[in-house]
């Protein structure tokens, strides 16, 4: 009987668990599809951020040629700024075109056919003729023969509208310009859908392209819902019911987070798609593992429980003895336990008692929380008063610190930490906290004000301390170079040996191999150099941060020994530009004579004349001699290339840096030579300036002093 007794007791506590596990479980899967819900989100997010900077990228292409004398008055040179315009952006565009101010194309490319057409009725140029500013069309049928969308931004002549211009993305390949490098194909099925309602991309069905989303999804629950909330440029997510692929009718639940997309005077939504399975697949096959332990866990509890019951007798005298075990713990650690009782008004200590308050155990035990507030020291009792209603007040734990008169009328100070606890089914209130004397500690604290005194000291240990970490950082960076230098060096030998092997190669098989492998070791050579100047211009870094650098000066001829070697070294990459490079020397032998050391200075000229021939598309770069007014050896470096601008002058000699950069960069390099220039120019006393006007050309001189 008593056995039968102890199951049906232990088999109802361990149903219960069940039930609880179970309603555990669900709760569970709330939380991790929300919490997967946030995720998507977040990543929504980011994609949305991507689409709108990739505008802003042809926005600013666009403005740029918008505001070209040549596109305005559509020259030949427009013309061809447009055609180049497309060249480079052919993966993007399928067409540009420059309109005029009554809706009539002027020119475009690549299909000429189209000139004279008028497209002034289509509404985006409407209204970019009407408004005179950018326009992003929604998908429309272009002249051109296909759907697409178009971003027209307008021209103006004197201040005066005088027309668009205009590019055409077909919406077949518009999906994957924008979104190739966002990785949404980890996070479901995705889509986006213009102001108008047409899909522009799926991931799901590419054929759905160009189709109003409301005819692809017809008849699915809670979809048309969606959308429409979607098209009144809401963001947010829901769910409904869908097919898993396109020749599968089944349909399962899927949730959809949407966020609209700022476009000029338009507005797209992307949509993430992801059905619930998907979502919460390895947590249900967690479930069911889950459920397969609590059978087992269930069988075992019943046993038990049996057990835990058949025992209880020997635990409660087993608890007699934990009971005395704490309480010497609590008297070891100088510790005083106490239990009070709200309704009762009773106290139970534990603890050390004596040591703290000098009450004997029986004494104390006829405190009630009245005596005990009367043994404070009256300048700390309504403080105290204060924060212990307040922790009673929102049932949480309190610290405090107050003095406490003894049995022997002497004050002690001592620490508080206890919390109130309400029972939610009966509504008592019970705090349970602990005392403990800190008397020496404060004795601490007053003796740490004497050592205040001796702050200035301290302050004076802790700089050098400052200096000395100053000085390992320096270490450290100076570690850092000489590590990049040995790197480059281990670098540069096998480059020299595969060049020079190469260049073996070539000579060996030279009449033997046609056009295009001989073309080959060309660039092989080329590349191979570009390493090598690389490696050279780190390695120069290097020695300068380092101060491993030691010029050797003496006198030398700064036309022959420098100059002509410069030239001679670059000849062949000016003629390779069809640029004229020419060297104008207005010294005679002897005012050519200058101190200084040569591998610095011909650094200085290679990388200058260099420079010059790289951001130089047509025209000369001139090598110019002579002496100023007050003697001084001046060398100018003169080209009609690109020019630099005013903002980007005063960040020049920076390293690594470059005035183009990402998107629209166009020339190689390290942004390294220009700040190696500054650094040679310095060590052999010279002054370096330079003068520069966008799109005319830079001139850089060298004065040595």
């Amino acid at each position: 009987m008593k056995t039968r007794k102890y199951l049906i007791i232990a088999t109802i506590p361990a149903l219960i668990g069940l039930l609880l596990v179970i309603r555990f479980y669900y709760g569970v899967e709330d939380k991790s599809l929300n919490l997967v819900m946030d995720v998507k989100r977040n990543h929504l997010e980011q994609i949305a951020n991507a689409v709108e900077a990739q505008f802003s990228l042809i926005k600013y292409d666009l403005a740029a040629l918008a505001q070209d004398v040549s596109v305005i008055t559509m020259t030949k040179d427009g013309e061809r700024k447009i055609d180049l315009f497309f060249k480079t952006h052919d993966s993007v565009f399928v067409t540009i075109s420059r309109v005029d101010k009554d809706g009539y194309i002027k020119y475009s490319t690549p299909n000429k056919k189209v000139f004279g057409k008028y497209i002034g009725n289509q509404e985006h140029n409407a209204r970019v003729m009407r408004e005179h500013r950018p326009v992003i069309s929604d998908v429309f049928q272009a002249v051109q023969g296909f759907k697409s969308i178009a971003y027209a931004y307008p021209i103006f002549n004197n201040n005066k509208y005088d027309g668009t211009i205009t590019v055409l993305i077909p919406i077949s390949k518009l999906g994957d310009l924008l979104l190739r490098n966002t990785k949404l194909k980890l996070f479901g099925h995705s889509f986006l859908v213009s102001e108008k309602g047409i899909e522009i991309y799926s991931s799901f069905n590419a054929d759905d392209v160009g189709k109003e989303i409301f005819s692809i999804n017809e008849g699915l629950q809670n979809f048309p819902k969606i959308i429409n909330n979607m098209l009144k440029k809401e963001d947010g997510s829901g769910y409904y019911w869908g097919r898993t692929s396109e020749n599968d009718s089944t349909l399962v639940k899927k949730w959809i987070i949407y966020k609209p997309i700022e476009l000029e005077n338009t507005f797209w939504t992307l949509g993430l798609v992801s059905s619930e399975g998907e979502l919460l697949g390895q947590i249900r096959g967690l479930r069911d593992d889950v459920m397969l332990i609590i059978l087992i866990s269930l069988t075992l509890s019943i046993l038990l429980f049996a057990l835990y019951f058949y025992t209880s007798r020997r635990s409660d005298l087993a608890l007699l003895g934990r009971d005395q075990r704490f309480r010497i713990v609590t008297e070891q650690t100088g510790q005083l336990v106490y239990d009070y009782d709200f309704d009762s008004g009773k106290i139970v200590w534990s603890g050390a008692i004596e040591a703290i308050t000098g009450y004997s155990e029986e004494e104390i035990q006829n405190f009630n929380i009245s005596e005990w507030i009367n043994n404070i020291h009256p300048d700390e009792v309504e403080e105290t008063r204060k924060k212990l209603e307040q922790a009673q007040k929102h049932d949480e734990k309190f610290h405090i610190e107050y003095r406490f008169r003894k049995k022997n009328n002497n004050y002690v100070f001592v620490e508080d930490n206890g919390v109130f606890v309400k029972d939610q089914a009966s509504g008592k209130v019970k705090c349970y906290g602990t005392m403990q004397d800190i008397t020496a500690r404060k004795e601490a604290d007053l003796k740490l004000i004497d050592y205040q005194s001796n702050l200035e000291k301290l302050v004076d240990e802790r700089t050098e301390e400052l200096r000395i970490a100053k000085e390992m950082a320096e270490r450290s960076d100076k570690l850092k170079s000489e590590f990049l230098a040995q790197v480059s060096h281990e670098i540069r030998t096998p480059i020299n040996s595969i060049l020079s092997f190469s260049t073996l190669i070539r000579d060996e098989l030279k009449g033997n191999v046609n056009n295009e492998l001989d073309d080959s070791f060309d660039i092989l050579a080329s590349a191979g150099r570009r390493i090598i100047r690389t490696i050279d211009l780190i390695l120069n870094t290097s020695e300068l941060q380092t101060n491993s650098y030691e010029p050797q000066f003496r006198s030398i001829d700064l036309v022959k020994d420098i100059l002509e070697m410069v030239v001679d070294e670059l000849s062949i990459f000016a003629k390779t530009k069809n640029i004229d490079l020419s060297l104008i020397n207005n010294l005679n032998e002897q005012s050519a004579q200058i101190t200084g050391d040569p591998y610095s200075i011909f650094q200085i000229f290679i990388n200058l004349v260099d420079n010059a021939l790289k951001y130089t598309e047509k025209g000369k770069v001139e090598i110019l001699v002579y002496r100023n007014h007050v003697d001084f050896c001046v060398v100018e470096v003169n080209d009609t290339g690109i020019g630099i601008s005013p903002e980007f002058l005063e960040v020049l000699f920076e390293p690594f840096l470059q005035e183009e950069q990402g998107y629209t960069r166009r020339f190689e390099g390290t942004g390294l030579g220009l700040t190696l220039v500054k650094n040679y120019c310095r060590i052999n006393n010279a002054e370096l300036e330079v003068e520069s006007k966008k799109k005319k050309g830079s001139t850089f001189r060298v004065i040595f002093h």
